[in-house]
């Protein structure tokens, strides 16, 4: 049985070397981390409000699938446009969507 030789990269960057050599990296990276982070906490305190302001489960349960109706619709057909495009350009837009 033969082995297959792979090669590998000698100089490649580090994760933490990224930071340092790229600022856009950095500001990217943590405009990303901040932005999933405001966009769970909606998931979580917008049931909370809703029912807190209707005292209605029902109500409550409205809204939530009212709030995931574009995304239940829209993720089969953009999984598709973005195994087709550019890779770099739909992470650019994304960041301004959320």
């Amino acid at each position: 049985m033969s082995s297959v030789r792979v090669k590998q990269r000698e100089h490649g960057l580090t994760f933490f070397q990224l930071f340092k050599k790229s600022p856009h990296f950095t500001s990217l990276l943590f405009g990303q981390i901040f932005s999933y982070l405001g966009s769970s906490i909606t998931n979580v305190i917008m049931p909370i409000v809703v029912l807190q302001e209707t005292k209605s489960a029902a109500m409550m349960g409205t809204v939530m699938a009212v709030y995931m109706v574009p995304f239940i619709l829209l993720l089969p057909f953009s999984g598709v446009l973005v195994d087709k495009m550019n890779k770099v350009k739909p992470c650019y837009w994304n960041s301004f969507k959320e």
